[in-house]
């Protein structure tokens, strides 16, 4: 599908899922490989999902995450965090928590439901 004929309603489904679920591809990731910091996770976002996302944007989602008990931060020596500026020095690297797989999953399970009922074709048998 060539950009200028890309409708309204496709690129608002696709800012709800790269955008607005953000916390379920940060929880993949960090399933895959737990201990990763904003920059790498932004990197893998982009490496594995085509997801370009704000700086700031994800730091709002990993905090949400956070405050939430999904994920755990803990800091690195020797590295510097630009966002962090009383981390000075260190670097913030986040973890997936148990609840953190368990919402993961659940996630994974509805719109995997949600695909399906999609997907499903009307029949008249």
């Amino acid at each position: 599908m060539s950009e200028s004929s890309t409708s309204r309603a496709f690129e608002r489904l696709r800012k709800k899922l790269e955008g607005e679920v953000l916390w379920i591809y940060v929880s993949n990731l960090l399933l895959e490989e737990n201990g990763l910091s904003v920059v790498e996770l932004k990197k893998r976002l982009k490496e594995k999902f085509l997801i370009s996302t704000k700086t700031v944007y994800l730091y709002t989602v990993l905090y949400r995450m956070e405050r939430e008990g999904l994920i755990r931060r803990e800091t690195r020596e020797g590295k510097e965090s630009v966002y962090f500026l009383e981390n000075k020095g260190k670097e913030s690297v986040y973890f997936l928590e148990n609840k953190g797989k368990e919402v993961y999953m659940r996630g994974l399970e509805y719109l995997k439901s949600k695909l399906e009922l999609l997907s499903m074709r009307n029949r008249t048998d």
